[in-house]
């Protein structure tokens, strides 16, 4: 399971605000299941950002982040999985991070 985790720094020029996470897409393995489901080769997420600069006018922006897998021996295709505790943290530390594991892992 991915999970996305909206940040707490505002981006230039704003001084306060709030960031929310969107979807989170995945890219699923083409052959490699755990119970049913397939795992999960990258994550991407788009947060949103709302707030204001120091006058007061509105400011809004967005940061993607993207997960990618470190290095593994167990891939799918030539293409690394994602594992527990990956993590990817952007410039306003939006974050996406691999929260459950993967166990029991077969060939579909």
């Amino acid at each position: 399971m991915i999970s996305a985790i909206a940040g707490t720094i505002p981006p230039p020029p704003a001084v306060s605000g709030v960031w929310t996470a969107g979807a989170i897409d995945v890219t699923e393995a083409a052959k490699i299941s755990v119970d049913g489901n397939k795992v999960i080769l990258d994550a991407e997420c788009e947060f949103s950002f709302v707030g204001v600069d120091v006058g007061g006018a509105p400011v809004n922006d967005s940061e993607t982040v993207t997960l990618n897998p470190s290095a593994t021996v167990l891939n799918d295709n030539s293409n690394d999985i994602l594992r527990l505790g990956d993590i990817q943290i952007g410039t306003y530390g939006n974050t996406l991070v691999v929260i459950a594991g993967q166990i029991k892992l077969r060939s579909a």
